[in-house]
């Protein structure tokens, strides 16, 4: 069978540290719903200037969605509701941001290294 997509958002991350990411730190979100109502939310980054190992969150709207491990440079979740996810609504003008693993607390709040607000695709 094959899937058609129905809903189609994306936000293109950019460093909001780029002292701590890198300045060539990208990262790109995407949300999909599909015909038969299953959703998919993916969340990678790419070229940051951090070690392997580090661990990174995503967050949706303030929510969080994910655990991302850093690979040289590179990083991704995805999450997919026909596997049993729970799969959170993203639409246009929601926002992402990817924030170091809460190790590091600025004014109460994770650091934010990358954010983007997501727009229909």
């Amino acid at each position: 069978m094959i899937r058609r997509i129905v809903e189609d958002y994306e936000a293109k991350l950019v460093p909001t540290d780029s002292a701590r990411a890198g300045a060539k730190a990208r990262g790109k979100a995407e949300w999909e719903r599909y015909s038969n109502d299953e959703e998919e939310l993916s969340v990678s980054v790419r070229n940051l200037d951090l070690p392997d190992g580090t661990e990174l969150d995503a967050y949706l709207n303030g929510g969080f969605v994910g655990r991302l491990v850093l690979r040289g440079g590179y990083a991704k979740v995805k999450l997919e509701s026909k596997k049993g996810d729970g799969v959170p609504r993203a639409g246009e003008g929601s926002t992402m941001t990817v924030s170091l693993n809460g190790t590091e607390i600025l004014r109460g709040q994770p650091a934010i290294l990358l954010a983007g607000t997501f727009v229909k695709d």
